[in-house]
């Protein structure tokens, strides 16, 4: 379990194997302060190794999360009833169908309201592609935005976290403008 959500959230094999000896070396020595009162031994574990690589990706350079990775960087989602890792401050909800606009919301739609060097030399109004459902509500961490019957939050940012809701690596050249952005921060 350790080992799997460090790999996950790493990308890095060693990383991730340096990570699970760091959180074994910190449960080791703070064992005492388990209490079987308050929640199981798993679920200690798990918000340590949680905590434990927040930290750790805190303190490496930019890092990026496309859709539905930048929604479990969310606080909570409506798809499960899930609690996410709390990197951004917003809450992930499901769209709901209409008339007008169906669920999933597939294809091209403009963003705006672009807030971050990631989108520079982006304008306004330029077109990027979506696939979800559910849709990150807007926030103090938003830095674009987009209409799908509501407004919603495109991308992200908190600290050197960054993520999209649509994308980028089918969005033509404003994707691949906003990845050659993103590699130069």
């Amino acid at each position: 379990l350790v080992m799997y959500f460090a790999y996950k959230e790493t990308g890095n094999r060693c990383d991730a194997e340096d990570l699970v000896q760091e959180i074994f070396m910190k449960l080791y020595s703070n064992i005492e302060n388990y209490e079987p009162t308050k929640s199981s031994f798993k679920t200690w574990l798990v918000k340590i190794t949680r905590n434990h690589v927040i930290d750790f990706l805190k303190q490496k350079k930019d890092i990026i999360f496309l859709c539905v990775g930048m929604q479990v960087m969310c606080r909570h989602s409506e798809e499960g009833d899930a609690k996410c890792l709390g990197i951004f401050d917003a809450r992930v909800k499901r769209f709901v169908p209409t008339a007008e606009e169906k669920v999933p919301h597939m294809g091209w739609n403009s963003i705006g309201n672009l807030e971050s060097k990631l989108f520079k030399d982006i304008k306004g109004g330029e077109m990027v592609y979506y696939v979800h459902s559910y849709y990150p509500e807007l926030c103090p961490d938003t830095i674009a935005t987009t209409r799908h019957g509501v407004m919603f939050s495109a991308a992200l940012k908190y600290e050197n976290f960054y993520g999209t809701q649509f994308h980028p690596e089918k969005s033509g050249d404003v994707g691949e403008r906003i990845i050659a952005n993103f590699l130069k921060l």
